[in-house]
């Protein structure tokens, strides 16, 4: 059930990063420098960790069916 519950919240959390990915850019006039750029790469950064945490919440599940199965 972990495995379900790691892949649920993933996918919730790939989701929120594509939708802020989608409504950028924020405004750092006030701050200036290169914010932008920061915030684009750590909002990468969590789109391709969450699609890595995908991939292995379903290996994860297949494992557990498989193992479930062999008993």
């Amino acid at each position: 059930m972990k495995a379900i519950g790691d892949l649920i919240t993933t996918v919730i959390g790939l989701i929120a990063a594509i939708v802020l990915w989608n409504v950028f850019p924020f405004d750092f006039w006030s701050v200036g420098g290169a914010w932008e750029t920061v915030m684009r790469i750590l909002v990468f950064g969590g789109i391709v960790g969450s699609a890595i945490g995908i991939i292995v919440a379903v290996v994860g599940i297949v494992r557990l069916m498989i193992a479930g199965s062999r008993r």
